[in-house]
């Protein structure tokens, strides 16, 4: 599982699983490679995927790619080293997760939107009745 680079002495730690399918089935009952919170092994299984596993063929190994990427940043090279559309789709989606929907709407002279107005109106009508 290991080698040695030895023009500068450091190890090298080779990919797991030979193929995503030996990834999947691993994945199958675990949310990472090894352990119980995101690791190395996981950095260097990411590393070695040459394209994000398809949803449809591999749900448990795209459901731990796009948690993986969405830790560190990584990214998987697909055919000339470019990031698949799909993945940065994706991660722009969840790094918008939290983001208001209403950004484009048109506010009042009192700087509400049309449900915040009709909310103090409903309001204001409860307090008179």
């Amino acid at each position: 599982r290991y080698s040695v680079d030895f023009l500068h002495q450091t190890p090298i730690i080779m990919p797991k699983f030979a193929n995503v399918d030996a990834l999947e089935k691993h994945l199958a009952t675990r949310s990472y490679i090894t352990g119980y919170s995101l690791s190395a092994d996981d950095k260097t299984e990411l590393s070695a995927l040459k394209a994000l596993p398809s949803f449809a063929t591999h749900p448990n190994a795209f459901r731990w790619a796009s948690h993986v990427i969405a830790l560190t940043g990584l990214c998987v090279l697909s055919g000339a080293g470019a990031a698949p559309a799909a993945t940065s789709a994706a991660i722009e989606d969840m790094d918008d997760m939290f983001a208001d929907d209403n950004e484009d709407e048109e506010l009042n002279e009192d700087g509400e939107t049309a449900a915040e107005a009709a909310a103090t109106k409903a309001r204001q009508a409860r307090m008179e009745a």
